[in-house]
C-alpha cells in the first residue's frame, strides 16, 4: 500500500481535463441552443408569387362586380323614377335637359370665339399668339387688361436691358446720323451692333407700341 505514494499525482492536471471537457460542453450547449434560421426553397417562393397574384385577381374581380353591380342598380332606379313621372313632368324634365346641352354648346362655343379675339389682340400687340392661356380671361375686357399688365412688365424688362447696354462704355447716348428702321436694324449681322443700334433706338422696340 505504502508503494503506492512513491509516485506523487498531478492533481491539477486532472482539474484542467475536466474543465476544458466542461468548456467543451458549454460550448456544445450554446451551438444547439442557437434557433435554425428558416430557408425557403424556389417553390415555396413561386407559391406564395402565385397567392399573391390569386388574392389580388380575386380583389379585383369582385371591386368589378360591386361597381358594375351599382351601375344596374343605378340605371334600375332611374328607369322606376322616369316610369313614376306624369307625361307633363317628362316634358318639363327632357326641356330642362336640353336647355342644359344648349347652355353647354353655347358656352363652348363662346370660349372658341374668345380665343380667338383674344389671339388678335396679342398679335396686334406683336406678342407670341402662345402667350394666350397666359392672359385669357373670362371676357374680352378682362384679357385685355391681363395683356396690358404683361406688356407692362415686358416694357419694363426691354428698358432695363437697354440701360444696361447703354451704359458699357463707347456706346453714345443719343442716336447720331440718319433714322433707321426696326428691320434693319434687326437685320444687322454684327452683333454688338445690332444690339447698340437696339439701345440706341429703343422706341422701335417697345411691345404693345
Amino acid at each position: 500500500m505504502k508503494d503506492l505514494f512513491k509516485f506523487p499525482l498531478n492533481i491539477q492536471l486532472f482539474a484542467d481535463e475536466g474543465s476544458e471537457g466542461s468548456e467543451e460542453g458549454n460550448e456544445h450547449s450554446d451551438e444547439t441552443a442557437k434557433p435554425k434560421e428558416d430557408t425557403f426553397t424556389q417553390a415555396d417562393i413561386d407559391r406564395a408569387v402565385t397567392k399573391a397574384v390569386q388574392t389580388a385577381t380575386t380583389n379585383l374581380e369582385t371591386k368589378n362586380k360591386t361597381v358594375l353591380q351599382k351601375a344596374v342598380d343605378d340605371a334600375l332606379a332611374e328607369e322606376r323614377r322616369k316610369a313614376s313621372l306624369t307625361e307633363e313632368q317628362r316634358q318639363e324634365e327632357a326641356r330642362t335637359q336640353a336647355q342644359k346641352a344648349f347652355e353647354a354648346k353655347e358656352a363652348e362655343l363662346n370660349n372658341k370665339l374668345l380665343r380667338v379675339d383674344v389671339g388678335q389682340v396679342l398679335v396686334e400687340h406683336e406678342l407670341n399668339p402662345e402667350l394666350l392661356d397666359f392672359v385669357l380671361g373670362k371676357d374680352v375686357d378682362e384679357s385685355i387688361k391681363n395683356i396690358d399688365k404683361l406688356v407692362s412688365v415686358i416694357d419694363k424688362q426691354v428698358e432695363d436691358r437697354i440701360k444696361k447696354v447703354v451704359t458699357k462704355p463707347g456706346v453714345p447716348n443719343k442716336p447720331q446720323g440718319k433714322l433707321i428702321t426696326k428691320q434693319e436694324i434687326m437685320s444687322i449681322k454684327d452683333d454688338e451692333e445690332r444690339q447698340k443700334q437696339i439701345a440706341l433706338h429703343p422706341q422701335l422696340f417697345k411691345y404693345g407700341g
